[in-house]
């Protein structure tokens, strides 16, 4: 694995781990054919492209596509920079990144645990607290992607669980307005 690679690896870790977005540029045709930059959505970067001039242009790019949503792109250097040298064959692979979206749910009654297998159903990365252990029995859910938390303080669970709030959505159906609050 070239050095770069193996910083842009850890570096994707990190993010993922941190909920930030970011972006992959992968040169995919042209004079740096493989050569990866990872770009954060506060513009830090790691890696480069093969030439400085285009680690720089690229930036301005970066932000256009965090707000189309789009997952992957293909653009053509000249596209957005025609007076870089061999503009007209140099093409960049843009990839999305960022953490697989998350559900909270605070309370494993009937609705709460439906809205869990639900959640997972769809795709997030589902977590379920409850303060009552005999509703966070495994048998009850067999979907290994539903995290179960037995909440001995709810504040405590919720604010771990949540961490940065980052991509988090929360439920909140407690049996009731005390543990609501």
């Amino acid at each position: 694995m070239h050095p770069s690679s193996l910083a842009i690896t850890k570096k994707v870790a990190e993010l993922l781990e941190r909920g930030v977005a970011a972006v992959v540029i992968t040169v995919a045709r042209g004079e740096s054919a493989g050569a990866k930059l990872l770009i954060d959505e506060a513009g830090n970067t790691t890696g480069s492209l093969g030439a400085a001039e285009l680690d720089s242009l690229v930036g301005s790019q970066v932000s256009k596509f965090l707000q189309s949503r789009d997952e992957t792109r293909l653009v053509c250097v000249k596209d957005f920079a025609t007076d870089f040298p061999s503009a007209g064959e140099t093409f960049l692979l843009f990839e999305r990144l960022q953490a697989s979206p998350r559900l909270v749910v605070c309370g494993a009654g009937h609705v709460g645990a439906s809205l869990a297998k639900l959640g997972a159903f769809l795709g997030y990365q589902t977590t379920l607290i409850d303060d009552r252990a005999e509703f966070l029995q495994r048998d009850r859910f067999k979907d290994d992607q539903i995290e179960l938390v037995v909440a001995s303080d709810w504040s405590s669970a919720v604010r771990g669980v949540i961490g940065n709030g980052r991509g988090v959505s929360v439920a909140v159906v407690t049996r009731g307005h005390s543990e609501d609050e």
